[in-house]
């Protein structure tokens, strides 16, 4: 009981110093407005490359059949044939190569 007691008269005496340094509470604030800047920068980004991914297994996906069939291209790569097979591997070879 006397150690709690003890403890929370550290953390008082430790946010009570906390709220004297201006600068380091102004520092924390914006960090915190980053970080939820960075969050909607990433959902916008996973939005707009599955986007681009749906179309490129629409689009892109039966040329690379064909040319993997007809032509014998990319004999000696695996995941070149199945790139754009399924928008998750589309996105990621899209993510692969942009980020």
């Amino acid at each position: 009981s006397i150690l709690r007691c003890c403890r929370l008269l550290r953390l008082v005496r430790i946010v009570r110093h906390l709220s004297q340094m201006r600068e380091l509470t102004r520092l924390l604030e914006m960090t915190g407005g980053c970080a939820r800047t960075l969050f909607w920068a990433f959902i916008l980004m996973g939005f707009v490359m599955t986007s681009w991914a749906i179309l490129a297994v629409e689009i892109v996906r039966p040329v690379v059949v064909e040319l993997a069939d007809s032509h014998g291209q990319w004999a000696d790569c695996e995941r070149c044939r199945r790139a754009f097979n399924s928008v998750f591997e589309a996105n990621l070879t899209l993510f692969q190569t942009i980020v």
